[in-house]
C-alpha cells in the first residue's frame, strides 16, 4: 500500500496571525486551487521504498499510483482534493482503494467525519496519536512547510514530509498489526477489519488478522514499548513535540 503526503506552496494564515513580509498565503485550508503544492512523498509499506516527486515529476505520480491501494491521515480532505486539482488523480478527488487513518479514527468513535466538531473530533492530529501510539513525533508544523518553500529552505520540506510519510506508514502498519491507536487524553481507539462496525474498508480487512496483543503492550507507558512488539518498524529516539510556533494555523489535523 501507498502512503501520500503532500506539502503546499503558499502558506495559511491563521486567526490572529500576522503575515510574514515576503510571504505569499492562500485564502486558507480549502483554497486547493490557490495553495499549490511544493513536494509529495510517497511510501510502499511493502517494499519500504520512499520516493520524493516534485511538480517536474507530477505526471510520473500519476502514473505510479493509478490503480495501486493508497492511504494517509486526513487524505480524503486535504491531500485527495489538492491533488485531483493538478490532475494527479481523478478530479472528484475519489481514489476507488483508499484508506484515512484519521478518518477511521473518527468512525470507530461514531463521529460523523464530514461534519467536524473540535470538542469530539480534536486531539487525534498525526503527532498526537504518534507519539502516545508509537513514540515518535513530527519534525515540525505543517503549516511552516510553505514558509520554508519559499525561503528557499527546500530541502528542509523535503526531509518533514518523508517524516511525515514514514510516521503515517509506521502508524498504519501499527494498526494493521494490533489494531488500536492512542492519544494523550483519550481512550483507546480500535481500528480493524475484524470489527466492521468500525470500518468496512475492504484493503483492511484483506490485509488484518487477528492480532494477538502483548499485555506489556496493553500496559506498558508510551515510548517505551519494546521493539519487538513492532517488529517491522524501526525504533527512532522519540522526539519531543516542535515548539516553533505556526505561523500558518495548524490546527488539530496537520
Amino acid at each position: 500500500m501507498l502512503i501520500l503526503d503532500c506539502e503546499i506552496k503558499k502558506a495559511i494564515l491563521g486567526r490572529g496571525e500576522t503575515p510574514i513580509p515576503g510571504i505569499e498565503y492562500c485564502q486558507g485550508w480549502k483554497d486547493f486551487e490557490g495553495m499549490g503544492i511544493s513536494v509529495v512523498c510517497t511510501y510502499d509499506t511493502e517494499s519500504h521504498l520512499t520516493r520524493v516527486f516534485l511538480e517536474e515529476d507530477f505526471a510520473e505520480l500519476s502514473d505510479y499510483i493509478e490503480g495501486k491501494p493508497t492511504a494517509g491521515f486526513n487524505t480524503k480532505r486535504f491531500d485527495l482534493p489538492l491533488l485531483a486539482q493538478h490532475g494527479i488523480v481523478d478530479a472528484s478527488g475519489h481514489v476507488e482503494q483508499h484508506y484515512d487513518i484519521l478518518e477511521q479514527i473518527w468512525v470507530a468513535q461514531g463521529f460523523n467525519p464530514d461534519k467536524f466538531n473540535p470538542e469530539t473530533h480534536g486531539g487525534w492530529g498525526l503527532d498526537a496519536v504518534c507519539q502516545a501510539t508509537l513514540g515518535i513525533a513530527k519534525t515540525g508544523h505543517g503549516a511552516l512547510a510553505p514558509v520554508w518553500w519559499q525561503q528557499g529552505r527546500r530541502g528542509k520540506v523535503i526531509d518533514y514530509c518523508l517524516n511525515d510519510v514514514w510516521m503515517e506508514g509506521s502508524l498504519l502498519n501499527h494498526i494493521i498489526q494490533h489494531g488500536y491507536v492512542l492519544a494523550a487524553d483519550k481512550p483507546r481507539v480500535h481500528l480493524s477489519g475484524w470489527a466492521t462496525r468500525y470500518t468496512s474498508d475492504p484493503i483492511i480487512n484483506e490485509l488484518i488478522e487477528e492480532p494477538q496483543v502483548p499485555k506489556a503492550a496493553e500496559e506498558g507507558p508510551v515510548g517505551t514499548r519494546p521493539a519487538q512488539f513492532y517488529p517491522n518498524l524501526e525504533q527512532p529516539e522519540p522526539q519531543s513535540a516542535p515548539s516553533e510556533r505556526s505561523p500558518g494555523g495548524l490546527g488539530i489535523i496537520r
